[in-house]
């Protein structure tokens, strides 16, 4: 959210008298200096602003000579949309004065929005005008403002396709991928797609054939994770930058309903069916495939990462705790609800649950009080609000 730097810049070993000019890196170089110097100064300081580029860059310009450039970021300000709060509100806490802080907007979405470090992106069905076959819409959203941007439409690739759904959209620093399945009730097939979308371009890069039924993605920071709750035994891997179907499958014996990576794992929350209960959660090393220990509880459910620790609910009352990348328990939560979503906002856990929103301290783990929320079980965080769907909805911290 920065627009511009305050740097202290120090300028050592210069080759020749010249200066340093600081400047937005899309904008015109100035002709004011930043700071001057001789040829064989000693090392020299001075404080330096400058406003940032719309991809927050800045450039650094030396007339003549060589010279080697420290430049320290002392403070940055940002700007902010009217209905959000100024720095000085913020630092009194004072929530309570944005008159948007629960924002309820007319979007519905089929899953959570997907964020990309600028916008959410929703999933919407659709319908192609001549054919009247279901497409799926994907829709960028303004996070500060709920604006709604051009939507983009993937095929489902059949023209005679009924009906349309599709999976929670994963985000892998570029793409949005997104899982679709498509039924043809006249021929009794059913057709499952990975759709991958340039958030940049903004345009629909890759729409591949999937052997399995999509339930859940993660991503692992190489491969789209692409879990099944149909086919039991099958999860399989897409290389990122490919699109390459990896091989061979993985076989987890597992009807997965969330998927999820903690920087060294990948995590699988899901049902199986031999074992009671048959909820139950498994680490898999993403380099070689294999599981590890399985913890059974409840039915499959949701998973989130603190940055330390794996939360998994399984539609029950107690939240399963797990240390990152050791698969090893660590402790339980207790809602007080049934869970059915959760996400990390940086410094509380939210749950989403029978009884209503509610958040727990990732420090104490300590469970506020619920409050009354509107129908929609799906969170997601923008690094500011929490999203709930659908229909999709802000929620700032009290």
């Amino acid at each position: 959210e920065a627009t511009s730097v305050r740097l202290n810049i120090t300028v050592v070993s210069p080759s020749a008298s010249r200066f340093l000019t600081l400047f937005p890196a899309d904008g015109a170089r100035p002709s004011a200096s930043a700071l001057n110097w001789s040829a064989g100064q000693a090392p020299t300081s001075n404080f330096a602003a400058t406003t940032l580029s719309s991809t927050g860059k800045i450039k650094l310009f030396n007339r003549f000579g060589s010279v080697q450039l420290l430049a320290d970021v002392t403070g940055y300000t940002t700007g902010h949309a009217p209905n959000q709060l100024d720095n000085n509100q913020i630092a009194r806490g004072r929530w309570d004065q944005d008159p948007q802080r629960d924002l309820t907007t007319a979007i519905s979405s089929v899953g959570p929005p997907a964020f990309d470090g600028r916008a959410l992106w929703v999933t919407q069905p659709g319908s192609d005008p001549v054919t009247f076959t279901p497409t799926l819409r994907l829709v960028p959203v303004d996070p500060s403002t709920a604006t709604v941007g051009t939507a983009l439409t993937v095929s489902t690739a059949s023209l005679f396709s009924e009906s349309l759904s599709a999976t929670r959209p994963v985000f892998d620093g570029r793409s949005i991928w997104v899982g679709l399945i498509s039924k043809d009730f006249s021929l009794r097939v059913n057709r499952f797609r990975l759709a991958q979308v340039d958030t940049v371009a903004r345009t629909v890069t890759r729409s591949l054939t999937l052997p399995v039924e999509p339930s859940a993605l993660t991503f692992d920071g190489t491969n789209i994770w692409v879990g099944s709750a149909a086919s039991a035994t099958t999860t399989v891997r897409v290389n990122a930058t490919t699109g390459a179907i990896l091989t061979p499958n993985l076989n987890l014996g597992v009807a997965v309903s969330d998927l999820l990576f903690d920087g060294s794992k990948v995590w699988v929350n899901g049902n199986e069916a031999s074992h009671s209960p048959t909820g139950l959660d498994v680490c898999v090393d993403p380099a070689t495939g294999t599981a590890g220990t399985k913890t059974y509880l409840g039915t499959g459910g949701r998973l989130a990462f603190d940055g330390n620790r794996v939360w998994s609910s399984h539609k029950q009352t107690t939240v399963q705790l797990f240390t990152a990348g050791t698969c090893a328990s660590s402790g339980t939560v207790t809602a007080g609800a049934n869970v059915n979503s959760m996400v990390f906002d940086g410094n509380n856990v939210w749950l989403r649950t029978t009884a209503g929103l509610t958040t727990v301290s990732v420090n104490t783990l300590q469970t506020a009080t619920p409050v009354a929320a509107p129908s929609g079980n799906e969170l997601t965080f923008d690094g500011t609000a929490v999203w709930s769907s659908s229909p999709l909805r802000r929620h700032r911290p009290d």
